[in-house]
């Protein structure tokens, strides 16, 4: 089975509480990337687990081809624009 890279979009308290976490749970699933608002937050998220890769905007995160799934957690108002940028 082919490991699923998933990249995190928005990194919140509900998002590193619930999302990441059972994210990491699954077999075959790798947290791979992560971008939260300011490079700094971003760093320590993916410090705090152990996540190898920080983007500096969302835009690069849906545009990399190494990612099969992304996560949003942001602010419902920036949901539309990354789904559609993501499809």
């Amino acid at each position: 089975m082919q490991e699923i890279r998933v990249g995190i979009i928005g990194a919140g308290t509900n998002t590193k509480l619930t999302h990441i976490p059972k994210l990491q749970e699954i077999s075959g699933v790798f947290v791979s990337a992560v971008c939260n608002r300011t490079e700094e937050s971003s760093q320590k998220v993916a410090r705090e687990f152990g996540i190898r890769r920080v983007f500096l905007n969302w835009q690069e995160l849906v545009e990399d081809e190494d990612i099969d799934a992304i996560v949003i957690g942001t602010w419902p108002n920036m949901h539309e624009i990354i789904t559609n940028a993501a499809l």
